[in-house]
């Protein structure tokens, strides 16, 4: 009896795994593309994110959107997207480290 109930219960979460997987949302491909060095492609897919983010999530997006600019050497770009990033609250101080280099070039 025991055994069947361990059947069972594996073959359900088989098929619920299966039937509803795990969704990646678009904040998730554009964190992907990002780390493969896609800057473009990254960029484009987090300007999509945007509209369906939380406030937190938005302040990361701001400064990845950043990053991906400063990645590319389009340094006016990315001061913009670090400006907003710090405007929604974003804290974290590498942020003023890369404007501070972006403002060094000349950016």
């Amino acid at each position: 009896m025991i055994r069947r109930s361990v059947i069972f219960l594996l073959l359900f979460l088989f098929i619920y795994s299966v039937a509803f997987p795990q969704a990646i949302t678009v904040l998730d491909k554009a964190d992907i593309e990002f780390n493969a060095h896609n800057y473009y492609k990254a960029t484009s897919l987090y300007k999509k994110a945007l509209k369906k983010s939380t406030s937190d999530q938005i302040k990361r997006i701001y400064f990845q959107l950043g990053e991906c600019y400063r990645q590319v050497n389009n340094y006016g770009m990315a001061r913009q997207w670090y400006n907003k990033a710090i405007e929604e609250g974003y804290d974290n101080p590498v942020i003023f480290f890369h404007i501070g280099n972006l403002l060094a070039v000349g950016g």
